[in-house]
């Protein structure tokens, strides 16, 4: 889930400003767990053993990642800017990870579960992971909007290469196999 200010008259630009954050909430289900044998395994296991842990010195969810999307743009001086009197919505020129310009994740060769929130106040967003040629890379879709879904969807797959548009304020969780890809492979 995520949480940002109410203020009446304030919420988008407090929002725009970094006034929000995600928080990951965890379910009998939903307890990652993945050494164990998981419900396909074992149909008295009801863990879906979906990736989580800690497999590194620091951090505590280093294989679920929450990943906050939005937009921002910036004035001549190098300031966030944000225009308050601007009721029909505002779009950034810039678009920003967990609040970070051009970020980047270092991955180990498994599965990661990303949980990708729309955190911008006026922009929808139409998501895809490629190869740096272009390729589709393939991923599952196990959540949307904080809720586990009955059966995951693979991507790409018939209807779809990428992930519907993602609304304002819309959470969707995926799951990537990065054993697939050679040491050193950047996707975008």
């Amino acid at each position: 889930h995520w949480f940002h200010d109410h203020m009446i008259d304030y919420t988008a630009q407090n929002v725009y400003k970094g006034n929000a954050a995600m928080m990951n909430y965890y379910s009998a289900v939903d307890r990652g767990r993945e050494g164990l044998k998981c419900h396909y395994a074992d149909p008295d296991n009801a863990n879906l053993c979906l990736p989580s842990g800690t497999g590194l010195d620091w951090g505590n969810r280093d294989y679920d990642v929450n990943l906050l999307i939005a937009d921002k743009a910036w004035d001549a001086n190098g300031q966030l800017s944000f225009n308050v009197f601007n009721t029909d919505g505002f779009l950034g020129d810039r678009v920003l990870v967990n609040w970070s310009w051009n970020p980047y994740l270092d991955v180990r060769a498994r599965r990661y579960r990303f949980r990708v929130l729309n955190g911008a106040v006026s922009r929808y967003f139409k998501l895809a992971l490629v190869t740096a040629t272009g390729q589709r890379v393939p991923f599952y879709m196990v959540g949307n909007d904080g809720n586990l879904m009955e059966h995951s969807v693979a991507f790409p797959n018939a209807q779809s290469q990428d992930l519907p548009v993602q609304a304002i304020a819309e959470r969707y969780d995926i799951v990537v196999d990065f054993s697939q890809f050679a040491p050193g492979t950047k996707l975008y």
